[in-house]
């Protein structure tokens, strides 16, 4: 692990030696931790390297990560290099619901590990990504479709063009939000519009969301939706955004019998002040 609480980018650590029947120790161990801190990916793979690969020539490295390298590292020459020296490994990328250009800077990562990459965005989907990284046989091609990689041009996507105010009164601000759609068809799907501002946070109590409080939450959200390009526009009452940053965000859901969250857009900060 990395991060954990310690401070500074020297904090990856091997917690539970490499072994059989310590599948109780690892738990605890995880149970232990603190998911805060700095990323130095680029240090804990050459951790893995020194530690692990000598003696485990054919391991499969899953990095599990909620962002990108954050110590001026570059993760995926070590990747490179790892798949050079051994070529047998493979590194796979589970992304905790992270932002698009950490997306595909994860799935650049795990390419040049000769691994996978899977964008999860909920505990379900992490269950399955692990599966699919393990080699494990999942029960049927539909749920296979569930997980969505990073190059995947069929997979639902929301994007926030821009955003403008429109009104802004001594109570509330009016904004337009200029979004467009990619991967569905016109039908049962909604579109929820709020304000969040980043705060700390532990990544194991939501994989959704991660790195943010919802603030506001827009109620009146537009239903029936397509792939097109189009405008919502909402209002924010102003006591509610009263001195924290604020940053608009949209929320992709399929209505059809169990809601169900396809995407979360890209996040833009709200001036008014």
């Amino acid at each position: 692990a990395y991060g954990n609480g310690l401070e500074g980018c020297r904090s990856q650590r091997l917690y539970v030696p490499v072994g059989t029947g310590n599948r109780n120790k690892i738990s605890e161990t995880i149970m232990k931790m603190k998911p805060s801190g700095s990323t130095p990916i680029e240090e804990t793979l050459n951790l893995i390297e020194k530690k692990i690969l000598p003696s485990k020539k054919d391991a499969v490295i899953i990095l599990i990560s909620d962002g990108v390298e954050s110590c001026g590292g570059n993760p995926g020459a070590v990747a490179a290099k790892i798949g050079k020296k051994y070529p047998k490994v493979k590194i796979h990328v589970i992304g905790l619901s992270v932002e698009k250009p950490d997306a595909r800077e994860l799935g650049d990562l795990a390419k040049k590990g000769k691994g996978l990459f899977f964008d999860v965005k909920t505990s379900k989907d992490f269950n399955l990504a692990l599966n699919e990284s393990l080699g494990h046989q999942l029960k049927s091609k539909e749920v296979q479709k569930k997980i969505v990689t990073s190059d995947s041009n069929s997979a639902p996507l929301l994007r926030l063009k821009k955003i403008e105010v429109s009104d802004l009164s001594s109570e509330s601000v009016k904004i337009k939000v200029f979004y467009e759609t990619r991967g569905i068809s016109i039908g049962n799907y909604v579109l929820n519009i709020s304000a969040v501002t980043p705060v700390p946070f532990n990544p194991w109590e939501t994989l959704v969301d991660p790195g943010v409080k919802q603030i506001v939450f827009q109620p009146v959200s537009r239903y029936g939706i397509g792939s097109e390009n189009s405008v919502l526009e909402v209002e924010f009452p102003l006591k509610e955004l009263d001195n924290v940053p604020i940053l608009v965000q949209g929320e992709l859901w399929k209505t059809t019998k169990i809601p169900n969250l396809l995407d979360i857009s890209n996040r833009l900060p709200l001036k008014f002040r």
